[in-house]
């Protein structure tokens, strides 16, 4: 039960960077098998930083999920790309920084997603800057789609944290 738990864990972490190599109904139903094996893992005690990581790889392929229907529905509004987009979208605060942009060299919000999933050296980080990037592309969209700078500022603040997970990971973890 512990070891499919993990390995439930790790796939939970990487939905977001395999969300587009798969269709919808994969990944709802790779959501549905997590929801249910964190249901066995709050009900068994598992322990608090796994459970907390498959909540939020949960987030992360929810959010997927609700991607790939609006892409494929037509209605997507693409995430924004700086103040000029919360202008547009009647907004009247500017986009934050990017935090993990200068640790994570080379990711952008192009390539984060396959990135994340590339392993050679530093797989960990590569896994960190890619949650670090996929949240600073959710307050994005969250801007572009008119959010409120409360509402925006709640994902950004999950950046913030994902983004200190990476730098602090490179700082002292980093393979050479």
């Amino acid at each position: 039960m512990r070891n499919r738990l993990i390995i439930a864990c790790a796939a939970a972490l990487l939905f977001s960077g395999s969300a587009n190599a798969q269709s919808i109904a994969e990944l709802k139903a790779q959501a549905q098998e997590t929801r249910a094996l964190l249901a066995q893992g709050e009900a068994s005690g598992m322990d608090a930083t796994i459970l907390q990581t498959l909540h939020e790889g949960l987030e992360i392929a929810e959010q997927a999920i609700r991607e790939m229907e609006e892409d494929a529905s037509g209605t997507s509004i693409s995430p924004g790309s700086g103040a000029s987009d919360a202008v547009a979208a009647g907004q009247s605060y500017a986009t934050k920084p990017n935090l993990a942009a200068e640790t994570c060299t080379g990711f952008t919000e192009a390539n984060y997603r396959t990135l994340a999933l590339s392993g050679g050296n530093d797989v960990q980080l590569k896994t960190m800057c890619g949650q670090a990037f996929e949240y600073y592309t959710m307050y994005k969209r969250a801007i572009a789609q008119g959010y409120s700078e409360t509402d925006a500022d709640r994902t950004y603040a999950a950046h913030q944290q994902a983004a200190t997970n990476a730098n602090s990971f490179y700082a002292n973890n980093r393979a050479d």
